[in-house]
């Protein structure tokens, strides 16, 4: 099994740098992984997620990384702006 560098700024991460580096090395013996990180605003997702894509380039792995806006706080009041008043009409 490939273990994570250690990378400054993550403490206390220890199961969950575990659990990007078991689905890096599932990925690797040519397996199927996929890994949800949630959590709070300012807890460390952003970080443990660089850490886990540094460890996946560092293993020859192509990585693609995307990011998405907050969902509640800009697209569904953007929808709901669009729509209208909501109806109690069915469509």
């Amino acid at each position: 099994m490939g273990t994570l560098a250690p990378v400054p700024g993550i403490r206390g991460r220890e199961a969950e740098t575990a659990v990007l580096s078991e689905a890096l090395d599932r990925v690797a013996s040519g397996r199927r992984a996929v890994v949800l990180i949630e959590g709070e605003a300012g807890i460390g997702k952003t970080r443990l997620l660089e850490a886990a894509l540094e460890d996946a380039r560092g293993r020859g792995m192509q990585v693609a990384a995307g990011r998405a806006e907050e969902l509640e706080a800009t697209t569904i009041p953007a929808l709901r702006a669009q729509s209208g008043p909501a109806s109690d009409t069915p469509c």
